[in-house]
């Protein structure tokens, strides 16, 4: 019989980093899908070449560049879902991968159990794959059922152009999105607060505040939510798609952190015998330096 080892720790750390830089690929396809559509002042709607096969408008006028724009926001956020999907689902597959087998060995069960419990697994969509990860293995993100919101957006984007029918409603109201974003503030020393928002514009001049303390940054985590009535286009902003990338980076962060506590409560020893601790969100402020005046 052939003996396989495996370095938990690298394992699952590499997986990790390559589910969280397809959350990045993700964002990136997003941002310079949408930040196309705005910025064209014009639009070729042919492909290169000399002979053309597609009877494509040469001249569009304002209100079909107008309709163009708006199926190709839903276009570029139907692909995005699609690709935080596409990030997520092999490394919910590779954790349960080495729980299954390290949990069958632990129980002096045949490998060929686990097997087939992979080989089922990975059949699975993505809030299925959450869910049995939650029930048969304690490994709970707190984000399985925002991800089967952006699912079931992710299928009307890309099946119905982003418009909401009967079929897509998961309330008796509509399609309902949700997702885990942060409300930010900046506290002055002399206690003034500033709120931040994703729509906020830099950089930050904290020459101007008051008190001798050093400003403080506020987060408080939020779930946040948007409803689409049957017959609305689902439309989400910039700062919904950045809060959303972000939750996608976090279930990584999140997954990679429950792995390695999983192997730590059941007596191997991983990661030095040390505990990882719940991940912190970093975000990324333009201020002038009082000193200078330079951006930093």
């Amino acid at each position: 019989m052939t003996t396989l080892s495996l370095n938990v720790d690298e394992a699952i750390t590499m997986a990790t980093r390559a589910g969280d830089t397809r959350v990045t690929r993700a964002a990136m396809l997003m941002a310079y899908g949408w930040n196309c559509s705005i910025e064209a002042s014009e639009a070729d709607f042919h492909l290169d070449g000399f002979i053309q096969l597609i009877n494509a408008p040469r001249d569009p006028t304002p209100t079909q560049m107008d309709a163009f724009r708006d199926d190709y926001r839903a276009w570029i956020i139907g692909n995005g879902f699609r690709e935080l999907v596409a990030a997520l689902e092999p490394l919910l597959d590779f954790v349960h991968m080495v729980i299954a087998y390290a949990d069958a060995r632990m129980k002096n069960k045949r490998s060929r159990d686990a097997n087939q419990a992979c080989d089922k697994f990975e059949r699975h969509g993505l809030a299925l794959k959450f869910d049995q990860l939650r029930r048969r293995h304690g490994i709970d993100t707190r984000l399985s059922d925002h991800f089967e919101t952006l699912t079931q957006a992710r299928n009307c984007l890309t099946h119905r152009g982003g418009i909401v029918t009967d079929k897509d409603c998961n309330t008796g109201d509509g399609l309902r999105i949700t997702w885990l974003g942060f409300d930010s503030s900046i506290t002055e020393g002399g206690g003034r607060e500033h709120v931040l928002t994703l729509d906020s514009k830099g950089p930050i001049d904290s020459s101007k505040f008051e008190g001798e303390d050093n400003p403080k940054l506020n987060i408080e985590w939020v779930n946040r939510e948007a409803l689409f009535r049957p017959g609305r286009r689902i439309y989400l902003p910039p700062r919904t798609l950045q809060e959303i990338c972000h939750m996608g980076s976090l279930v990584c962060a999140e997954l990679n952190r429950h792995a390695i506590n999983w192997f730590l409560d059941h007596g191997v020893n991983v990661n030095g015998g040390v505990p990882v601790p719940p991940p912190k969100v970093e975000i990324y402020l333009d201020a002038i330096d009082p000193d200078d005046g330079n951006d930093k």
